[in-house]
């Protein structure tokens, strides 16, 4: 039986997942240099590994307010359009091996053009209590339109967000 793999993580309370494929680490969020980059969820950048990489706000897209200031908060570095972009997390569940027959299609229902990035709902067995749990697959490609990761990457190419 054919799996996926995928990278869980909460946002609040909830569940979420991305392919593991998309993601190339995991690191914890320091020194956030906020910057307007015209981008809506774009909540800074962060210097790494000699890259200026945009932080992305999930708990904004997802129209969650942010009440916590958590120490524990994570950034999923992945790549996308040609860019390495961050999505800070609340925390980092771990990795799991999803099957084929536990990943269902998103209801028509809740798919409009705000919802486009949610690409599957899981079904994930706890290994705690045999109950199963819900996680939402979020597609990262597809978080903003083609011309909004344009200007994120024309933002971070200006001189204003160059180190001295």
């Amino acid at each position: 039986m054919a799996e996926t793999r995928y990278i869980l993580f909460l946002l609040d309370e909830q569940k979420y997942g991305m392919q593991l494929t998309k993601i190339s680490s995991i690191e914890e969020v320091y020194n956030v240099v906020p910057i307007p980059v015209g981008v809506q969820y774009i909540k800074g950048i962060i210097h790494l590994r000699n890259t200026v990489i945009p932080i992305y706000d999930l708990k904004a897209k997802f129209g969650m307010y942010d009440s916590s200031m958590s120490s524990t908060r994570q950034l999923l570095i992945a790549e996308t359009h040609g860019m390495s972009i961050a999505f800070e997390v609340d925390q980092v569940l771990g990795i799991m091996d999803v099957p084929e027959t536990n990943i269902k299609e998103m209801p028509p229902v809740v798919r409009n053009e705000d919802t486009g990035c949610l690409e599957s709902v899981l079904k994930i067995d706890s290994v705690t209590d045999g109950n199963a749990d819900i996680v939402i697959s979020v597609n990262i490609d597809k978080l903003m339109s083609d011309s909004e990761f344009e200007d994120v990457s024309v933002a971070l190419e200006s001189p204003e967000t160059e180190e001295d």
